[in-house]
């Protein structure tokens, strides 16, 4: 009996020994990769080595230090989310050996123009806007592109700052919106209307650019207000300052310079604030809202237009569906002020500022270079007024509509300066030539202070004052089209035979006119009308040039 048993014990313990042989434990695990760069949105999947090599590969657990950065999953698939750098943590189930990979995750493409850098998220814009306002030399003349459209509608406790948010951090590059849209973005609050920090001086999309491309976006504000800074400051739709070409682009929303007790210059514009020489802007649009209420601003005073308050450079197949409104100076549909050509233009809403010495226009307040194959619809009024420009060198080609309105109006200095109204229908004042433009307001008058008969503006229905080498061709007018020069007591112009002021009568009616191109391009009293076409469903019913 005690043989056996000794036997048995033996033979268990012999087993026992065998059995704990056979269990190969593991003393490292190593990833795949123990570094990695993953461009965001991409992902890597991490296999599992361990030593000594014979020994049973285990399970793992995986986490992440960083799940903005990067996520893992349970089988160590690694997912790019946002740019920056993340630990990923492996622990074994076995004997809990741990081991890591750092990753960093990088935008997607390398920034060239012909593999730029690419946004698919909110996190994505605003990182790289950080990258390019803190590494700019680096990141601030490289190439993006916008691969979704964006909402930042939970953004709104938030303003946003722009890309390029100093002059030392200027954008160089290009930005290609591909087509998307960034839709409720803000920059400042009701609250923050009288006391907006003085740090910010560009507010836009953009603050500064320089010789940028940007391109194929649509931005939706709900909201800009900028002001109470010292100095200049500049708020744009697209852009805040600087130059480069701007082609392809829309925005909405309003868009406000607010009072200053500072002198300085306030510029806003739907696209750009201000664009510096060379700026070219085409085939872009401000669709809806107002560029409104510089109110009190030091010389050279305040500017505001839909598509650039003032512009040194081109502006062409461009439209505003905005309000201009209230600014000290320079309004305009399309620019307040403007050194350069501006082609192809329209504008449909109203330019109304209020403030002396004020000078608007339907398609510029003030423009030094040419207004070529423009028109604007909407109503106008200031100091000095004009259907297409409230001052202007040439201005070839243009109708305009709605009604001009030549305020006379007095200063707030002492002593005050007193401003007479000057109105016309194509501009108020010309220092170079207007030709084969045509007026088709319903009235174009000047409004003196005075309720006395006596008083008296100037109103015409081309244009109400010509400089000493100024000159006028080919223009006309509907018949319809009434003239006053005391609006108050309505003191009524029925002469209209200086056609230099007036331009020549309309035989025919204005639409049948502008339509004759659909059939057979005719010249009709000196004017050739071959650029125009109208078409019931095209634009409205307005003329278009071609």
């Amino acid at each position: 009996m005690k043989k056996i048993t000794f036997f048995c014990f033996f033979s268990l313990l012999l087993f026992s020994s065998c059995s704990k042989e056979d269990v190969i434990e593991i003393t490292q695990i190593t990833p795949s990769q123990t570094t990695a760069l993953l461009p965001i949105g991409d992902s890597l999947t991490l296999t599992i080595s361990c030593i000594p090599a014979s020994a049973t590969v285990p399970t793992c657990t995986w986490t992440s230090s960083n799940t903005s950065v990067a996520t893992v999953d349970n089988k160590g698939k690694i997912k790019a989310i946002g740019r920056g750098t993340a630990t990923i943590g492996i622990i074994s189930n076995t004997n809990n050996v741990t081991t890591q990979c750092k990753v960093t995750v990088t935008y997607k493409g390398d920034g060239s123009a012909s593999n730029p850098y690419l946004i698919y998220t909110v996190d994505d814009l605003k990182a790289i806007r950080d990258s390019i306002n803190t590494k700019n030399d680096v990141y601030g003349n490289k190439a993006y592109k916008l691969m979704a459209d964006l909402d930042f509608s939970k953004e709104k406790t938030s303003n946003w700052t722009p890309i390029g948010n100093t002059a030392a951090a200027t954008f160089k590059g290009s930005f290609d919106g591909n087509g998307k849209a960034i839709n409720n973005m803000h920059i400042g609050s009701i609250d923050e209307y009288y006391y907006y920090p003085d740090t910010l001086r560009y507010a836009g999309f953009f603050g500064t650019i320089n010789g940028a491309e940007i391109k194929n976006i649509s931005i939706a504000w709900n909201q800009i207000i900028d002001g109470k800074s010292s100095g200049n400051y500049y708020v744009g739709g697209i852009a805040a300052y600087g130059s480069g070409t701007i082609t392809n682009c829309n925005s909405s929303g309003d868009m406000t310079g607010a009072d200053s007790k500072y002198d300085g210059r306030c510029t806003v514009g739907g696209i750009i604030g201000y664009g510096t020489i060379t700026t070219v802007i085409t085939n872009c649009h401000y669709n809806s809202g107002s560029v409104s209420y510089i109110k009190k601003c030091g010389d050279p005073a305040g500017y505001a237009g839909g598509i650039a308050g003032y512009i040194i450079g081109t502006i062409s197949n461009c439209y505003s569906k905005g309000e201009t409104g209230y600014t000290i100076k320079y309004a305009g549909g399309i620019v307040g002020y403007s050194i350069g050509a501006i082609v192809n233009c329209y504008s449909t809403n109203a330019v109304l500022p209020w403030q002396p010495n004020t000078l608007s226009g339907g398609i510029a307040g003030y423009n030094v270079g040419s207004i070529v194959n423009c028109y604007s619809v909407g109503n106008i009024s200031g100091i000095y007024s004009g259907g297409i420009a409230g001052e202007g060198s040439d201005i070839t080609n243009c109708y305009a509509s709605g009604v001009i309105y030549g305020f006379e109006g007095s200063s707030s200095s002492t002593p005050p300066i007193s401003y007479t109204g000057y109105a016309g229908g194509i501009a108020a004042t010309i220092f170079g030539n207007i030709s084969n433009c045509i007026a088709l307001n319903s009235k174009v008058s000047a409004v003196p202070e005075s309720l006395d008969a006596s008083a008296k503006g100037y109103a015409a229905r081309i244009c109400s004052m010509f400089s000493a080498s100024a000159s006028a061709k080919n223009n006309y007018a509907a018949t319809s089209v009434v003239v006053k020069v005391n609006d108050r007591t309505n003191v009524t112009v029925t002469d209209f035979s200086d056609t230099k002021l007036h331009g020549f009568n309309l035989s025919a009616q204005p639409v049948d006119l502008l339509n004759a191109y659909v059939s057979a391009n005719p010249t009709f009293n000196g004017i050739s009308l071959k650029r125009w076409k109208v078409s019931a469903d095209v634009n409205n019913g307005y003329p278009v040039f071609e």
